[in-house]
């Protein structure tokens, strides 16, 4: 493996352009810095990672720059170096922290840069000063044991934790116990109750929480419409699940098939419409809707309009519907009349009777 030794720090040819951190050796300084570019054999290579276990041995090293080229950092690649209270990570470049890649450092504040997406398990399990940290809004994973054993971790930011897709109970702290006050503040989130379960839980090792930020966009599930046969009577919307209690509002694009009052549904005519549901905004969480095409088809008789009632059949002979399907036998208050020829028929193999009601 092609490498070259600078400053105490060995770099070793990765690929065609590129070189990363391998190892360090006794003549490190306590103070370095990993150089963006080397040359090796007159060919010029991006130094763009830092290898696992990099500078295992550097246990005098207190301060180091991590350039702009550097994607990545590797497992446990300055574990345990309890002298290093400074680590300055220059642009935004940088995608993942490893495996243990900080634990047990000596540093108290570390800025993780806004183009980090993943932070490993215990990437800074133990780190015994570190006082202060921000999540960016670009970070999705936090490991199990990210920030746990750091028990002067006083104040956590969380830039989005809706962005964070996994995270952990254990990935922080509980410092409840410490004598001094702590704080986690959580941007992009209106309360409490927008946070996963996780979340709340890992608020809880705080002393006090802040909400800072709008609302977050709902979860809404699908809006299921049935198809119907032109006859069939209004019937009431399905509201869909959704994680916000906003109420909901419905409306159809089509005007002459279905009709909307409330979240009953009245078909007018044959053809399809989008019902579209829309959530109202609350506290916590913005507007949101949730479409789907509702088919109103024609009355034929091997698709008949479905008659289950009697205010099922007065609304069948009411409209210009000609096949009707009597399920049972239904009870009616008011006399039979129909503008235009119907055709009534049951598929019930029992007897069905209509009866006018004598009250």
């Amino acid at each position: 493996m092609e490498s070259t030794t600078i400053n105490g720090i060995v770099y070793s040819v990765s690929g065609s352009t590129t070189a990363f951190v391998r190892d360090t050796d006794f003549d490190i300084s306590p103070v370095s810095t990993i150089l963006s570019t080397v040359t090796i054999n007159n060919v010029e290579y991006s130094v763009t990672s830092i290898r696992n276990n990099a500078f295992f041995s550097s246990l005098l090293l207190s301060s180091i720059t991590i350039p702009n080229s550097v994607i990545s950092i590797g497992d446990s690649a300055f574990q345990m170096l309890r002298f290093l209270s400074s680590v300055t990570i220059i642009g935004s470049s940088l995608e993942s922290i490893g495996i243990s890649a900080f634990s047990g450092c000596g540093f108290t504040s570390i800025t993780i840069p806004a183009s980090v997406t993943s932070i490993g398990d215990g990437a800074f399990y133990y780190c015994p000063s570190l006082s202060s940290i921000t999540i960016p809004n670009s970070v999705t994973t936090i490991g199990s044991y990210a920030f746990n054993n750091c028990s002067t971790l006083l104040s956590v930011t969380i830039e989005n934790p809706a962005n964070v897709r996994t995270v952990y109970t254990d990935s922080f702290t509980n410092v409840r116990s410490n004598p001094s006050p702590s704080t986690i503040t959580f941007n992009n989130t209106a309360s409490f109750n927008s946070l996963s379960p996780t979340w709340q839980t890992i608020a809880g090792y705080y002393d006090n929480q802040i909400y800072i930020g709008g609302q977050v966009p709902p979860t809404i599930g699908p809006l299921t419409i049935p198809t119907k046969t032109f006859g069939d009577a209004p019937f009431q919307i399905t509201q869909p699940e959704s994680d916000s209690s906003g109420a909901f509002t419905y409306t159809s694009s089509d005007l002459e098939v279905a009709t909307i009052e409330g979240d009953i549904i009245t078909i007018v005519g044959i053809g399809s419409s989008i019902i579209t549901a829309t959530q109202a905004a609350t506290e916590d969480y913005t507007s949101g809707d949730v479409s789907a095409n509702f088919v109103v088809n024609q009355s034929t008789p091997e698709n008949p309009a479905t008659i289950q009632d009697g205010e099922e059949l007065l609304y069948f002979l009411n409209t210009t519907s000609t096949y009707g399907n009597i399920e049972d036998s239904i009870v009616v208050n008011s006399n039979l009349s129909s503008s235009n020829q119907k055709v009534l028929f049951t598929t019930n193999p029992n007897n069905v009777a209509i009866t006018k009601s004598t009250t």
